[in-house]
């Protein structure tokens, strides 16, 4: 397998991808009692793939694969920077998820499936010291990776400042924030940017944020699981944007 290429497994994940992306998708595999899926094979087939038979050694590592597999190429998947950030609207409707070091696939699985829930335009991934899209992404996020545009940045500090200059509001979300996410409108162009499972947003990164938002919890819990604040602020803009559901 080639260092472009991932592994996708689960009949939903797959099914997303092609519905939504099929031409990412390289290869299926199926084993014995899938082959009888009608809509799965209807889709197969309009792809103009050939079924390839699944074995259970192909993915041994893997729970929960359903018996459906598919090889995808990221390089079609994933939207430079540079080409993004020419074509992206600049309007108070649109709402930017990067992520800062987040390590956890199944968080960023789940943050993925969230920001699609809400009308998230787009997630911003980092190409170093964040967890790749893999199989385990794809699954937790129900396929929604193939229904948001997935941007690879290079330097997160970088990419804020074009941002910025472009007339988005960078917010950070910090359990110190000195704002109280309930009485923020979010009314301009926004990034929401999404810390590490540890140590949170960089020190040097939130210096760049117009606004550092705080998510108000009990005493009795230290912190928030970083894919639930993450749904949590995208709740609170979907509020003030309801568009974003349609």
């Amino acid at each position: 397998m080639k260092s472009n290429q991932v592994i996708i497994y689960g009949k939903y994940a797959v099914i997303e991808a092609l519905k939504h992306k099929a031409k990412i998708v390289e290869r299926i595999f199926l084993d014995d009692k899938k082959k009888d899926d009608a809509p799965l094979i209807s889709l197969i087939k309009k792809s103009a793939l050939k079924i390839e038979n699944f074995t259970t050694q192909q993915l041994s590592s893997q729970a929960n694969h359903q018996g459906v597999s598919a090889l995808i190429n990221l390089d079609k998947l994933l939207i430079s920077f540079k080409t993004f950030s020419e074509s992206v609207s600049v309007t108070p409707s649109n709402v930017l998820i990067l992520l800062d070091e987040i390590e956890d696939p199944q968080n960023i699985g789940a943050i993925v499936r969230t920001a699609t829930a809400f009308g998230a335009t787009a997630i911003l991934i980092p190409n170093r010291r964040n967890a790749p899209i893999s199989g385990s992404v794809a699954k937790i996020s129900a396929g929604t990776i193939f229904n948001i545009p997935l941007v690879e940045i290079g330097n997160i500090n970088t990419t804020i400042k074009t941002l910025k200059d472009k007339g988005f509001w960078i917010y950070g979300l910090d359990g110190r924030g000195e704002k109280n996410i309930h009485e923020e409108k979010f009314d301009a162009p926004t990034v929401i940017i999404l810390g590490n499972e540890g140590s949170g947003i960089r020190t040097k990164t939130l210096n760049h944020c117009d606004i550092i938002l705080s998510i108000p919890i009990s005493p009795k819990c230290e912190s928030l699981n970083v894919a639930t604040a993450g749904a949590l602020a995208m709740f609170q803009w979907s509020k003030n944007h309801p568009q974003g559901l349609r």
